[in-house]
């Protein structure tokens, strides 16, 4: 399997002209394969540094110092984050978040405490739009005290689209997030924290209106969204699976984990390349 995954990175590498940065000795698509296959068999960069790493003949491989510089370029990721593909909106997309949680006796800085899988967590926090066939739609990495909410307004901003519905949980029951799909042309429907209870004397979005009456009317209805949240669900499975049950010990502060959770959403989405 990885070594599949792994011609069709190579493959998906070789379709973009590849350019080297002035008083550069590697190119930028040296820098990606060499950052994926240190993602690809869950180690750190500078095990990927070392050419008995590779298989085959000796080659020149960079730096562990250079790679760390390189990786912070805007070429390198550029080049990256174009691996993931254009994200075709759908017409319906789901948003979660999944917690990437650290030790408690981490000295990472960045990583905050927040609310994770049923308990109080310290890490950070991986934010997902999917569509209902489980792909991946827009994602943000955060750290774990961050609001759901807050960070959704951008995810529904580039995952919606005109016609298109959004289903989400108790978290992103907003009226900011209700505004924004709907300028967007699309809907979202979410259920609320404390359902039965009375909406106070605020004015509240029509369309947070039209999703209390679904979800707190027919009882079949609100067993039908529930079931159709269980795309993002599966593909947070999957991820799980490929990041190996969480953060590894190299990947600590804001930076080095959201590179090395797109490394392995590039990974992901490689077995599924045609």
């Amino acid at each position: 399997m990885e070594r599949d995954v792994w011609n069709a990175l190579r493959r998906r590498l070789d379709q973009r002209p590849d350019r080297r940065p002035a008083k550069c000795q590697f190119t930028d698509r040296r820098v990606v394969e060499v950052f994926l296959w240190a993602a690809l068999h869950d180690r750190p960069v500078a095990w990927a540094c070392r050419p008995a790493s590779w298989p085959g003949p000796r080659r020149t491989l960079p730096s562990p110092a250079t790679m760390s510089r390189r990786l912070r370029s805007l070429g390198v990721l550029v080049r990256l984050r174009r691996l993931l593909g254009r994200r075709v909106v759908r017409r319906l997309v789901v948003i979660d978040g999944k917690p990437l949680r650290v030790s408690r006796f981490s000295k990472d800085r960045q990583a905050t405490a927040g609310y994770g899988a049923g308990q109080i967590d310290r890490g950070y926090k991986l934010h997902a739009a999917c569509d209902g066939r489980g792909r991946l739609a827009a994602f943000a990495v955060r750290p774990m005290h961050e609001p759901e909410c807050r960070t959704a307004r951008k995810l529904v901003g580039r995952a919606a689209g005109p016609g298109s519905l959004t289903l989400g949980d108790a978290s992103y029951d907003a009226n900011e997030l209700y505004r924004i799909a709907s300028s967007r042309g699309g809907r979202l429907v979410a259920p609320r924290r404390k359902p039965g209870r009375g909406l106070g004397h605020r004015r509240h979005e029509s369309d947070r209106l039209r999703s209390i009456a679904l979800l707190e009317g027919e009882e079949r209805k609100r067993r039908q969204a529930s079931r159709l949240r269980t795309s993002v669900e599966r593909y947070f499975g999957w991820l799980t699976g490929t990041l190996g049950g969480g953060l590894p010990p190299w990947a600590r502060t804001l930076r080095r984990v959201s590179r090395w959770v797109m490394a392995k959403i590039v990974i992901e989405d490689a077995k599924r390349w045609p």
